[in-house]
Protein backbone atom coordinates (compact mmCIF):
# COMPACT_ATOMS: atom_id res chain seq x y z
CA UNK A 1 0.00 0.00 0.00
CA UNK A 2 2.76 2.44 0.95
CA UNK A 3 4.68 1.53 -2.21
CA UNK A 4 1.64 2.46 -4.27
CA UNK A 5 1.26 5.77 -2.41
CA UNK A 6 4.89 6.79 -2.96
CA UNK A 7 4.88 5.61 -6.55
CA UNK A 8 1.86 7.81 -7.13
CA UNK A 9 3.64 10.75 -5.48
CA UNK A 10 6.73 10.15 -7.58
CA UNK A 11 4.65 10.12 -10.75
CA UNK A 12 2.76 13.22 -9.61
CA UNK A 13 6.04 15.05 -9.18
CA UNK A 14 6.99 14.14 -12.73
CA UNK A 15 10.07 12.18 -11.74
CA UNK A 16 11.30 9.69 -14.31
CA UNK A 17 12.97 6.49 -13.18
CA UNK A 18 15.22 5.07 -15.85
CA UNK A 19 15.47 1.29 -15.73
CA UNK A 20 19.16 1.41 -16.57
CA UNK A 21 19.99 3.34 -13.39
CA UNK A 22 17.71 1.55 -10.93
CA UNK A 23 19.76 -0.33 -8.33
CA UNK A 24 23.00 0.75 -9.98
CA UNK A 25 23.90 2.98 -7.07
CA UNK A 26 23.64 0.53 -4.14
CA UNK A 27 27.09 0.41 -2.55
CA UNK A 28 26.39 -1.53 0.67
CA UNK A 29 23.82 -3.88 2.08
CA UNK A 30 21.74 -5.56 3.03
CA UNK A 31 22.63 -4.87 6.65
CA UNK A 32 20.10 -6.10 9.22
CA UNK A 33 19.41 -3.83 12.17
CA UNK A 34 19.45 -5.42 15.63
CA UNK A 35 17.05 -2.64 16.68
CA UNK A 36 14.12 -3.60 14.45
CA UNK A 37 15.15 -6.52 12.17
CA UNK A 38 14.78 -4.37 9.03
CA UNK A 39 17.25 -4.55 6.13
CA UNK A 40 19.22 -1.46 5.13
CA UNK A 41 21.18 -0.51 2.04
CA UNK A 42 23.41 2.47 1.28
CA UNK A 43 23.37 4.37 -2.02
CA UNK A 44 26.05 6.40 -3.71
CA UNK A 45 25.54 10.18 -4.01
CA UNK A 46 22.17 10.95 -5.60
CA UNK A 47 19.42 13.52 -5.39
CA UNK A 48 16.78 12.66 -2.78
CA UNK A 49 14.21 11.65 -5.47
CA UNK A 50 16.78 9.39 -7.17
CA UNK A 51 17.66 7.75 -3.82
CA UNK A 52 13.96 7.21 -3.07
CA UNK A 53 13.52 5.63 -6.52
CA UNK A 54 16.37 3.22 -5.72
CA UNK A 55 14.68 2.42 -2.40
CA UNK A 56 11.36 1.70 -4.11
CA UNK A 57 13.14 -0.58 -6.61
CA UNK A 58 14.45 -2.56 -3.62
CA UNK A 59 10.96 -2.83 -2.14
CA UNK A 60 11.43 -0.14 0.51
CA UNK A 61 11.88 3.60 1.05
CA UNK A 62 14.53 5.91 2.36
CA UNK A 63 14.90 5.27 6.09
CA UNK A 64 12.06 6.05 8.48
CA UNK A 65 13.52 6.72 11.92
CA UNK A 66 11.22 5.81 14.80
CA UNK A 67 13.41 6.15 17.90
CA UNK A 68 16.67 7.51 19.26
CA UNK A 69 18.05 3.94 19.40
CA UNK A 70 17.37 3.49 15.68
CA UNK A 71 18.81 6.96 14.98
CA UNK A 72 22.00 6.10 16.88
CA UNK A 73 22.37 2.72 15.13
CA UNK A 74 21.95 4.27 11.67
CA UNK A 75 24.56 6.94 12.50
CA UNK A 76 27.08 4.38 13.82
CA UNK A 77 26.50 1.99 10.92
CA UNK A 78 26.48 4.35 7.94
CA UNK A 79 28.68 7.33 8.89
CA UNK A 80 31.91 5.39 8.17
CA UNK A 81 30.69 4.68 4.62
CA UNK A 82 30.81 8.27 3.37
CA UNK A 83 32.93 11.39 3.53
CA UNK A 84 29.80 13.55 3.05
CA UNK A 85 28.45 15.69 5.90
CA UNK A 86 24.91 14.30 5.58
CA UNK A 87 22.94 11.35 4.23
CA UNK A 88 19.39 11.20 2.87
CA UNK A 89 16.62 9.85 5.11
CA UNK A 90 12.95 9.45 4.14
CA UNK A 91 11.67 12.66 5.72
CA UNK A 92 10.46 15.24 3.19
CA UNK A 93 8.09 18.16 2.62
CA UNK A 94 8.00 17.85 -1.17
CA UNK A 95 4.20 17.81 -1.45
CA UNK A 96 3.39 20.55 1.09
CA UNK A 97 6.06 23.01 2.24
CA UNK A 98 6.54 22.74 6.00
CA UNK A 99 4.56 19.50 6.33
CA UNK A 100 7.24 16.88 6.97
CA UNK A 101 6.26 13.28 6.23
CA UNK A 102 8.07 9.96 5.86
CA UNK A 103 8.23 8.56 2.33
CA UNK A 104 7.13 5.21 3.82
CA UNK A 105 3.80 6.78 4.79
CA UNK A 106 4.38 6.03 8.47
CA UNK A 107 3.32 8.53 11.12
CA UNK A 108 5.94 11.04 12.21
CA UNK A 109 6.40 10.12 15.87
CA UNK A 110 10.12 10.80 16.36
CA UNK A 111 12.09 13.84 15.17
CA UNK A 112 15.71 14.85 15.78
CA UNK A 113 16.08 18.21 14.05
CA UNK A 114 19.23 20.18 14.78
CA UNK A 115 18.96 23.67 16.34
CA UNK A 116 17.00 26.00 14.05
CA UNK A 117 15.97 23.20 11.67
CA UNK A 118 14.05 22.76 9.52
CA UNK A 119 14.63 26.28 8.28
CA UNK A 120 13.54 25.92 4.63
CA UNK A 121 16.52 28.03 3.57
CA UNK A 122 16.23 28.16 -0.20
CA UNK A 123 14.46 25.15 -1.61
CA UNK A 124 15.18 22.49 1.02
CA UNK A 125 12.59 19.76 0.66
CA UNK A 126 14.21 16.62 1.97
CA UNK A 127 15.58 15.45 5.28
CA UNK A 128 19.16 14.51 5.88
CA UNK A 129 20.96 13.14 8.90
CA UNK A 130 24.29 14.76 9.62
CA UNK A 131 26.95 12.08 10.00
CA UNK A 132 29.61 14.67 10.90
CA UNK A 133 29.49 17.85 12.94
CA UNK A 134 28.74 20.83 10.72
CA UNK A 135 28.49 24.44 11.90
CA UNK A 136 26.11 24.41 14.90
CA UNK A 137 24.78 20.95 14.05
CA UNK A 138 26.15 17.74 15.54
CA UNK A 139 26.42 14.26 14.06
CA UNK A 140 23.07 12.51 14.34
CA UNK A 141 20.99 15.68 14.14
CA UNK A 142 18.75 16.31 11.15
CA UNK A 143 18.66 19.11 8.63
CA UNK A 144 16.40 20.03 5.73
CA UNK A 145 18.54 19.94 2.63
CA UNK A 146 18.61 20.04 -1.14
CA UNK A 147 22.05 18.68 -2.06
CA UNK A 148 23.09 15.30 -3.41
CA UNK A 149 23.96 12.80 -0.69
CA UNK A 150 24.30 9.12 -0.14
CA UNK A 151 21.04 7.59 1.05
CA UNK A 152 19.99 5.09 3.69
CA UNK A 153 17.41 2.69 2.25
CA UNK A 154 15.17 0.68 4.57
CA UNK A 155 13.31 -2.48 3.55
CA UNK A 156 10.74 -3.64 6.08
CA UNK A 157 10.04 -7.38 5.91
CA UNK A 158 6.41 -8.19 5.24
CA UNK A 159 4.96 -10.04 8.25
CA UNK A 160 3.20 -12.60 6.10
CA UNK A 161 6.42 -13.68 4.36
CA UNK A 162 7.92 -15.43 7.41
CA UNK A 163 4.58 -17.08 8.21
CA UNK A 164 4.16 -18.18 4.60
CA UNK A 165 7.65 -19.67 4.52
CA UNK A 166 6.96 -21.51 7.79
CA UNK A 167 3.80 -23.05 6.29
CA UNK A 168 5.67 -24.16 3.16
CA UNK A 169 8.42 -25.72 5.29
CA UNK A 170 5.84 -27.54 7.42
CA UNK A 171 4.09 -28.87 4.30
CA UNK A 172 7.29 -30.29 2.80
CA UNK A 173 8.45 -31.66 6.18
CA UNK A 174 5.16 -33.56 6.65
CA UNK A 175 5.16 -34.70 3.03
CA UNK A 176 8.71 -36.00 3.36
CA UNK A 177 7.78 -37.93 6.55
CA UNK A 178 4.87 -39.65 4.71
CA UNK A 179 7.14 -40.70 1.86
CA UNK A 180 9.80 -42.19 4.17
Amino acid sequence: MHLLKMTSSVLTLGLAIQASTVLGSIIAGPITSPINGHSYYFTSELTWPQAEAEAIALGGHLATIRSSAEDDWLLATFSPMTNRVGVHIGLNDIVTEGSWVWSSGEATSYLHWGPGEPNSFGNEDWGEMFVRDYNALHAGEWNDGSVNNCGIVEVVPEPYVSGYLALISLYFFRRRRRVS
